[in-house]
């Protein structure tokens, strides 16, 4: 079901013919871009859209698997493929973040002398993504989650498509149960098919003309979107200490939840308490780190389930208490005497004798 031209792209196109990269595309240039944004946005999608577009050669790589032989594999074609009248090839590749450091800088090159038109996909903030030297050289697009409706005109296309979708099965699939799908998918176009193609499956083999939300797997409705070491993870955190900050102790509590159903470490959770009770916390509120320590004893203990409870009660706790970044700046002050004063002499009546 991927759009087969730019007109076909559901939802906001950063090629859209009034804007400047529409432009440029109309007029047959095609920047190196880093496409960011989550899983199912389009990205590999929009990589195979501008190289149908502009009529030029697609080589693919996916870095989660490619070595340094496989990248200068690639390169070599590229510069066989190249030609006047097509111009370079486009090389896409995706999950870019996991290029290490001698990838990047074997491709660097490639990129700054015109050989391949390099598009990079990533889940990944830039920053962490791709190294300067290389990220200096791309054009950044972000491509956000998939809005519902366009999640739902994308349904709608597969469901009554009969070559690419599920048009050939008949099954009727009531707006209101679209509907509910898209609001599932959560921004993911790919999930919203899987989810879409499952239903339809299901409603066939038991012989139904019409599908219900029943048919789903439970476990394909609760799924969360979480990544252990990536871009959810990092702002799932950053949601939970913001809120614990902020003294908004059921939205703490929330994103403490979001992250467990995620999958997430429930050690990484009891660390990041010890760290706040410590440094927005401190002597304001003695017994927070006292109440935090308990909570990551409890959970070494008890394991999980069961220490979601001490966990829990440890976020309310941490959220609720008087806020103090008293030892944080007693800290600076005393890096910055360090630094200005360095080696003083200890006063004969401090000294070990």
């Amino acid at each position: 079901m991927r759009p087969q031209t730019l007109d076909d792209w559901v939802g906001d196109s950063p090629f859209a013919a009034e804007g400047e990269l529409g432009a440029s595309l109309r007029a047959g240039f095609v920047p190196s871009l880093l496409l960011v944004g989550p899983p199912g946005c389009g990205k590999t999608t929009l990589a195979r859209l501008l190289a149908r577009t502009t009529g030029r050669a697609l080589l693919e790589l996916s870095a989660t698997s490619a070595g340094m032989a496989d990248l200068r594999a690639v390169l070599e074609r590229a510069s066989a493929v190249h030609s006047e009248a097509r111009g370079a090839p486009l090389l896409f590749v995706d999950e870019v973040h996991r290029l290490n450091k001698a990838q990047q800088d074997a491709l660097l090159p490639h990129v700054e002398n015109g050989a391949v038109v390099f598009i990079g996909a990533t889940t990944e903030a830039p920053g962490f993504a791709v190294r300067r030297a290389l990220l200096s050289r791309l054009h950044i697009i972000a491509l956000g989650p998939l809005a519902e409706d366009s999640v739902q005109a994308l349904l709608q296309r597969a469901l009554y498509d009969e070559d690419k979708g599920v048009g050939r099965s008949g099954i009727q699939v009531d707006d209101s149960l679209l509907r509910m799908l898209a609001k599932r998918a959560r921004g993911d176009g790919r999930r919203a098919l899987a989810l879409l193609e499952t239903l339809v499956n299901a409603a066939a083999a038991k012989g139904l003309r019409e599908a219900s939300e029943d048919l789903l797997p439970s476990a394909m409705l609760e799924q969360l979107a979480y990544d252990g070491d990536g871009q959810w993870h990092y702002d799932c955190a950053s949601a939970f200490i913001k809120s614990m900050r902020a003294s908004q102790a059921s939205d703490a509590l929330y994103w403490q939840e979001r992250m467990l159903q995620g999958g997430e470490d429930p050690r990484f959770i009891a660390r990041r308490m010890l760290i706040f009770a410590s440094e927005d916390i401190g002597n304001a509120d003695a017994q927070a780190i006292l109440v935090a320590h308990a909570a990551s004893e409890a959970l070494e203990r008890l394991g999980m389930p069961e220490a979601r409870y001490a966990l829990a009660q440890c976020c309310l706790y941490l959220a609720r208490a008087t806020k103090s970044r008293e030892t944080c700046r007693a800290i600076e002050r005393a890096r910055e005497d360090v630094t200005r004063r360095g080696d003083l002499p200890v006063p004969a009546h401090l000294r070990n004798t």
